[in-house]
């Protein structure tokens, strides 16, 4: 596939990693201690409209299937910018985050309804990883090796899938920031994005929920 089929959502993940929470804002988020200030000043950020789908709960499982539903509107979202033959493939990427908690579902505990169509395998007594990469396979366009992306993805494709990976300079959001540098108008760089994107809301979603826990348990107080 010619780079020059990448470049609209190369111009589309450059706006959005430009308008990524900043260094700062980061810093403001954790040092908050209550939730509604934490959710004020999320919502002047790029995850201002995670923070609307949460509509001032504290319940921290709807602030999980907020989160949820962000996460496969931003999968489906890019997928919109790319060449028809890749869309398959990056829809299913939404499942690659949500794996661990398949695994744990099979192994005894009570099975989510949201893990439905997300890339969580139905077969019995199957490592959800494996299901995923398979059925990713199947889904790239003719052509791809999935191996070889794979291994350009390796940090992140560890992290959600398992096995050895090299060492990462620094910390993998930043070396995500790197692969989608310097591999410009290319799915390598589209689906490291797609792993920012992943880590960013999964940050998100450990600030917003703690500060939901202790909410909770200061009003039962």
């Amino acid at each position: 596939m010619s780079r020059a089929g990448f470049a609209y959502a190369q111009a589309r993940v450059h706006a959005r990693l430009a308008a990524r929470i900043t260094p700062a804002e980061w810093q403001v988020l954790e040092s908050s201690r209550d939730l509604g200030h934490c959710l004020d000043v999320a919502a002047r950020t790029a995850q201002a409209r995670a923070v609307t789908r949460m509509q001032g709960t504290q319940d921290v499982h709807r602030i999980e299937a907020a989160l949820r539903a962000e996460w496969r509107t931003q999968v489906g979202e890019v997928a919109a910018w790319l060449p028809q033959a890749w869309r398959a493939a990056v829809l299913w990427f939404a499942g690659l985050p949500l794996l661990a908690r398949a695994d744990a579902a099979r192994g005894g505990a009570p099975r989510p309804a949201w893990l439905a169509g997300a890339g969580e395998p139905e077969a019995e007594g199957r490592p959800a990883a494996e299901h995923w990469l398979e059925e990713w396979a199947v889904r790239l366009p003719a052509g791809t090796d999935p191996a070889a992306l794979c291994g350009a993805l390796g940090p992140l494709m560890a992290r959600y899938l398992g096995g050895a990976a090299a060492p990462v300079p620094g910390d993998l959001p930043v070396w995500l920031v790197g692969r989608i540098r310097a591999e410009a108008q290319s799915p390598v760089a589209v689906f490291a994005y797609l792993g920012l994107a992943a880590l960013d809301l999964e940050r998100l979603r450990g600030i917003i929920a703690a500060r939901a826990v202790f909410s909770m348990a200061d009003g039962a107080a």
